[in-house]
């Protein structure tokens, strides 16, 4: 597992934004409702989410793509996706 799905679970076990995150992802077409469904396991959902967001960054549907995560001196996680539309941001403890 890499480090930006490592950051992706954390933020899922964290946040709870598994329902903000898959109703985005289902609003932009990046992903059916069955799809979703089909993930139960955090790790899971991570890795779901991650492959999802960097398959649609490479066919410019993304148009930015950024992950940070700091561990101190307070933890927090951004995830942040733009697109033609929108920039969306998803996060913990900021």
């Amino acid at each position: 597992m890499n480090r930006k799905t490592e950051c992706v679970e954390r933020l899922l076990e964290k946040s709870y934004l598994w329902e903000d995150i898959s109703e985005w992802l289902v609003d932009n077409k990046f992903a059916s409702t069955l799809e979703i469904d089909n993930v139960s396991r955090t790790i899971e959902r991570a890795e779901f989410i991650y492959n999802l967001l960097k398959v649609n960054e490479a066919n410019d549907k993304i148009i930015l793509l950024d992950f940070e995560w700091v561990l101190l001196p307070k933890e927090y996680i951004r995830i942040i996706c733009t697109t033609e539309k929108e920039e969306k941001e998803f996060t913990y403890g900021i």
